[in-house]
C-alpha cells in the first residue's frame, strides 16, 4: 500500500535473484495472476487499497500459489496466525523476507507455513 516500501521490497527480492512483478491494488493483482503461469509465489501486503487481504490470499491459494502476508495490521495478523499462514510482521529485515518467501515456497501447501 506504500510505493516506497513496495520499491524497497522489489529491490530486495531482485538482489536475491527473484524476478519480481508487482501490483498496486487487488484488481491489479488479480489481473496479473490471471493466466500467468510464471508466478511462483505472492508477497501480499495486508492493506491494499481496494480489497481485503483475506480475499486476495484465498484467490492466490486457489491458484496454488505460496503466499507470504506482510503486515503490521492486528486483524490481518490474527487472520494469518489463525490460518497458520506465512506471516511476516512489520518491521522486518531483508533476510527475514527472503527466509519467509523460501519457507512459503518450500512448504508444499499453498499459503501455508511449515512449522
Amino acid at each position: 500500500d506504500n510505493v516506497d516500501v513496495r520499491n524497497i521490497l522489489v529491490q530486495i527480492l531482485q538482489e536475491y535473484g527473484y524476478h519480481v512483478s508487482w501490483a498496486a491494488d487487488g484488481k491489479s493483482m488479480r489481473d496479473l495472476l490471471q493466466g500467468n503461469d510464471s508466478v511462483t509465489a505472492v508477497v501480499l501486503d495486508a492493506t491494499l487499497p481496494d480489497e481485503k487481504s483475506e480475499s486476495l490470499f484465498l484467490h492466490a491459494q486457489k491458484l496454488g500459489l505460496p503466499v507470504v502476508i506482510i503486515s503490521g495490521n492486528p486483524a490481518a495478523m490474527t487472520f494469518a496466525e489463525e490460518g497458520h499462514l506465512q506471516l511476516l510482521k512489520k518491521p522486518f529485515r531483508s533476510q527475514e523476507l527472503v527466509d519467509a518467501l523460501t519457507k512459503a515456497i518450500s512448504s508444499g501447501k499453498p499459503g501455508q507455513r511449515t512449522e
